[in-house]
């Protein structure tokens, strides 16, 4: 409400200002009379006021005596504000109370701030600090933060995701400044947030009140969060009633100002609110208090009955209706304002004043005179100072501001009326009973499950689940007709390639999809529809909006995020790099001259042949190199199993090898921006069978792929393909949602769910031993997988080299021997070797006949030489034997 107009209202209103009157103090109410709540309201300030004139009545003086002073208003801010300035000119009203609206507590905010004049409110909504504008206005309302949690505990408890706000459409933003910013960091603690927000006017019309809901109806979202008055709630549920919007798969949730006037409600406003969830805030009484109460009520109801008789025509749950709560709060105000005015002796007459230079003046300069308060400043000071135990609970303010409730009630509007559900409260969460909501109770859990069934609007079992398609039929799951890797998506059609065909859906990504929706807590509708274009064409021109989900092997990174939104992922992420098989019996057999060097094993021979004489040394120098030889080795042969160390991304960059990746993925944009591959040398494959005979072939050295397809790949092909290098950080697969999607949220709790239960290993467990491959190397073994194991083929060149040592070794043998028995071949002659001083042997006849001499004459033969054959054979030998000993040639005996 801007000010131009407060100050047109004021001069219209000069006419009825006046001198203020002498006499007793008056708070001023101002009411509305045409509803049943106003008239509640009404009655409990009436009943107050009677209260406590009788609590005090013994030692009041007539100087003391506080009146109350009702006007009707009916929300109207006009009447409003002809009301204030009446109460205060011509009743001498030192207080104001009542105003459920904020265009009614604007107008009547500023009469108050010019009047000196407290202004007790019940509006709940506000602009930002409203006190700093008007320090005379006081609301005696709930601090909206802790409601707003209240309700977002409520949304999280069920797990929607996303949240239409209905709003009171008032002046200064009061709503939107007041209210969304509470709701929204709420619900972003919960994982929710606010979808959209819909004004309702304060006196809506039932086309304004159509064209709003009529818009929450095209939407996705279907739980709705209704934040207005009583009054304004009542249209708008008659006539979400009348659009079917009351209905199954619906959820409305309303706050304290309309929870907390269920029960004033008639009967047909109450038959069109089924199944709506309330949070009003509510108050722990003491003993006294309670019982206090109970008797308030029941002298509240008979009285009412008596005065309002037949007041909504159901004579029914008269004995059971009412007051609501803002009737009780009204009372306690009351009792506040009077204890107040009586304390500071707020009962002497105002006096009227010359207008403030600041007041409002007509262009004719006429002026309007309003009555100052002597002691409005000590009133207001006193007002909020107070503390005491009412009827409605605490009544109490902290710096100023009305203390927040305890704790909120949650009651579920059914018939006839409501049943209560429970209690939640900002510190202990949801309770059954209000004395329960503490840890030592019994109390505090965190979701609302806990508390009980709830009935829904059109009362179905089973919990709405938030939200539905636009045009209600089930959602449509995007299916890629050709995926690189069919074991991932495959589609397949019954007769060729007839579009009227139903096909089939499979794949490892098809059944983590399906596993991840029985996971949802709610019925999930789908329908799976293929399509024959590349991923990024559907994600990037068409922004998702013809699909609800797209299910496929779609790899997550950071540049589709600006078109569509991913789920968890769902495989390992990472990117690896496959090459041919290089397991190289060559270099492995000749592994072992590998731990030292050319020169290493120069000077070991050279010590070889120095080791005659210095044999201590050698072994010392030995058990040193055989250490280190082994420990070198060691390492050798575990980095074989590791790979070729060769391969590297660097080493295929700088060499201008060809790479290899899939076709459509964003892999190949990583390879450029990341890795440095230049474009050209980047191959695009469509296919399994492709990257394989890409690799065997040499077409390309080495193909980058997902950890997932990288697995595939090798389960094929685990004889010709083996990975190799570093695993680089990139995300792994996930399912796409257009930007906004209420599914997103559940699908990727779902998929963690699923994970977590070790259905995603199973899947891949069984896709990959789809194909049981064994490597080559293990068919004959034990261990299967292990393609290194020590074997002779592996030390085949230690063993070549040993048999050329044996083989050169012996060759040299024969080659001298033979060369020494031809030495002898033509007969013997005496001789002296070189340096030998021994005289050679005599020369034997061969034949053993001829008397050949004796050598020195001192050894002669034993027998006769009648036995000449014998003899002479074994003479013959020892002279052999000796002459091959003293001469400088192998010798062999010489046969006749």
């Amino acid at each position: 409400m801007s000010r131009y107009v407060v100050v047109v209202l004021l001069l219209f209103l000069a006419a009825v200002s006046g001198a203020a009157s002498a006499g007793s103090g008056c708070i001023g109410a101002m009411v509305d009379d045409t509803s049943r709540a106003g008239k509640e309201e009404k009655l409990a300030m009436e009943m107050a006021m009677e209260d406590f004139t009788a609590k005090v009545g013994d030692v009041a003086s007539s100087s003391s005596v506080v009146e109350l002073c009702t006007m009707a208003s009916n929300g109207d801010p006009v009447r409003a504000a002809s009301a204030a300035l009446s109460l205060i000119n011509e009743r001498g009203a030192r207080a104001l109370v009542g105003l459920h609206s904020w265009q009614e507590a604007a107008f009547v905010a500023e009469i108050g701030r010019q009047a000196m004049v407290p202004v007790l409110s019940f509006a709940t909504a506000a602009p930002p600090s409203p006190s700093r504008r008007w320090p005379f206005l006081v609301r005696v309302a709930r601090d909206q933060h802790a409601q707003m949690r209240a309700v977002a505990a409520v949304v999280g408890s069920w797990q929607w995701r996303r949240v239409a706000v209905l709003y009171e459409d008032v002046d200064y933003g009061a709503a939107g400044a007041g209210v969304f910013p509470h709701l929204a960091d709420a619900l972003r603690a919960v994982g929710s947030e606010v979808d959209r927000r819909v004004p309702v006017p304060a006196s809506p019309s039932d086309d304004a009140l159509r064209r709003s809901l009529g818009d929450l109806m095209g939407g996705q979202c279907r739980v709705f969060v209704v934040h207005t008055s009583a009054k304004v709630a009542a249209a708008l549920f008659a006539e979400a009633s009348r659009m079917g919007m009351m209905a199954t798969g619906y959820v409305w949730i309303v706050t304290d100002a309309i929870a907390g006037a269920v029960d004033s409600l008639d009967a047909a406003t109450v038959s069109t609110m089924q199944g709506v969830i309330g949070v009003r805030n509510h108050n722990s009484m003491d003993t006294n208090s309670k019982n206090t109460r109970d008797h308030l009520i029941a002298r509240f109801r008979k009285r009412f009955r008596s005065q309002y008789p037949g007041d909504d025509g159901d004579d029914d749950d008269e004995e059971t209706r009412g007051p609501h709560f803002q009737a009780l709060l009204a009372y306690d105000t009351i009792v506040a304002v009077a204890s107040s005015m009586r304390k500071i002796n707020a009962t002497s007459p105002t006096r009227a004043t010359d207008p403030n230079p600041s007041s409002p003046t007509a262009d004719s300069g006429e002026t309007i005179k309003i009555a100052v308060s002597s002691n409005g400043t000590d009133l207001l000071r006193e007002i909020k100072s107070v503390r005491f135990r009412g009827v409605s609970g605490k009544f109490r303010f902290v710096d100023g501001e009305f203390a927040p409730p305890e704790s909120f009630q949650l009651i579920n509007v059914a018939a006839p009326r409501y049943h209560e559900l429970g209690f939640w409260s900002p510190e202990h969460g949801f309770s059954k009973s209000a004395g329960c909501c503490s840890r030592s109770g019994g109390g505090g859990e965190p979701s609302m499950r806990f508390l009980g069934p709830v009935i829904w609007p059109g009362k179905p079992w089973d919990v709405p689940r938030g939200w539905a398609p636009a045009n209600g039929s089930p959602f449509t799951v995007a299916v890629p007709e050709k995926a690189v890797f069919p074991d991932f998506v495959k589609v397949t059609r019954q007769h060729g390639r007839d579009d009227d065909d139903d096909p089939s859906f499979e794949g490892f990504s098809i059944d983590v999809f399906k596993a991840a929706v029985e996971h949802l807590p709610y019925n999930f509708h789908y329908k799976f529809v293929s399509f024959n274009e590349t991923y990024d064409s559907l994600m990037q021109h068409d922004y998702m909006k013809s699909y609800d989900i797209l299910v496929g092997d779609t790899s997550i990174s950071s540049g589709r995020y600006k078109f569509v939104e991913f789920s968890q992922p769902y495989t390992e992420p990472g990117l690896v790099m496959v090459v041919p098989f290089m397991a190289n019996a060559w270099d492995r057999s000749w592994i072992f001259l590998r731990p030292f060097s050319s020169s290493m094993w120069l000077m070991i021979i050279a010590i070889g042949f120095l080791s005659k004489v210095s044999m201590v040394v050698w072994l010392f120098v030995a058990v040193v190199l055989m250490t280190n030889y082994t420990a070198s080795l060691s390492s050798l042969m575990t980095t074989q199993r590791l790979g070729k160390d060769a391969v590297t991304a660097e080493l295929l960059r700088a060499t201008g090898a060809a790479v290899g990746c899939s076709k459509g993925s964003v892999v190949g944009k990583y390879l450029e921006e990341v890795l440095m591959f230049p474009a050209h040398r980047i191959r695009r494959f469509a296919g399994d069978e492709d990257h394989h005979r890409a690799l065997v072939s040499g077409e390309v050295k080495a193909a980058f792929l997902r950890v997932s397809h990288a697995k595939l790949l090798l389960a094929k092909y685990c004889n010709e393909l083996m990975t190799t290098g570093p695993v680089y950080h990139v995300a792994g697969l996930g399912f796409v949602f257009p930007k906004g999607s209420p599914l997103l949220a559940d699908i990727s709790q779902a998929i963690l769910e699923v994970f977590e239960s070790g259905t995603i290993q199973r899947l891949e467990t069984a896709m990959l031993s789809a194909y049981n491959c064994t490597p080559a190397a293990d068919r004959d073994g034990d261990d299967a997988g292990d393609l290194y194991r020590l074997g002779p083929e592996n030390y085949w060149g230690l063993f070549l080299m040993t048999l050329f040592a044996s083989t050169a070794s012996l060759a040299v043998y024969g080659v001298f021997f033979h060369h020494d028995t031809t030495c002898s071949g033509g007969g013997a002659t005496g001789g002296h070797r070189p340096g030998d001083g021994r005289r050679d042997s005599a020369t034997v006849d061969p034949g053993g006949g001829g008397g050949g001499g004796h050598g020195d004459g001192d050894e002669a033969p034993s027998s006769a030489s009648g036995s000449a054959e014998h003899g002479g054979k074994d003479t013959e030998m020892v002279v052999i034997s000796m002459e091959c000993e003293l001469t400088a040639c192998p010798c062999l005996p010489q046969q006749k």
